[in-house]
């Protein structure tokens, strides 16, 4: 269940209140679900919602990639630099232009750099920021630094 934005009027326990989340450990859970292709059941007072609940919640990518993305492929560890991190990847090698989730497990800010050939892809890619809207970078790895409890989520589009 998403407890996102205003849990209220009467949550189960205590009394009416945001919820205990940061936003980064929000974009993190909504990430999570939307990869693994969960149901979405939002468990906040609609009526209540802040802009900033509104567009997590009606992210027109993240919502597309909970509803068609094909598989997913838990790429965890991908080096002893990366410790603290899980990186997911959509799609099987190949088949289609990956989406790729890097999220930091850890309580420390952690960099990250990700070869695209990791994910089935050789060359460079166009890369969108899911969450932000916003182009990321092009080239053949992806590379950010994400605080703590934080996520990355990175459509991956080949080059001709």
């Amino acid at each position: 269940m998403l407890c996102v934005g205003r849990i209220g009027p009467r949550p189960p326990h205590g009394p009416d209140r945001t919820t205990h989340l940061t936003q980064d450990e929000q974009i993190t859970l909504m990430t999570l679900l939307c990869m693994a292709r969960s149901p979405l059941m939002f468990g906040g007072d609609p009526l209540s919602l802040d802009a900033w609940t509104h567009a997590l919640l009606t992210n027109n990518d993240a919502l597309a990639l909970q509803r068609r993305s094909s598989s997913f492929l838990a790429l965890t560890k991908v080096s002893e630099a990366n410790d603290g991190l899980v990186i997911w990847s959509t799609g099987k090698e190949g088949s289609e232009d990956p989406v790729v989730a890097i999220f930091n497990v850890s309580d420390n800010a952690r960099s990250v750099h990700l070869p695209l050939s990791r994910l089935g892809l050789e060359g460079s890619a166009v890369l969108h920021d899911v969450w932000a809207n916003a182009p990321l970078a092009t080239g053949d790895a992806i590379a950010a630094k994400l605080r703590p409890h934080a996520c990355l989520l990175v459509r991956a589009t080949r080059l001709p």
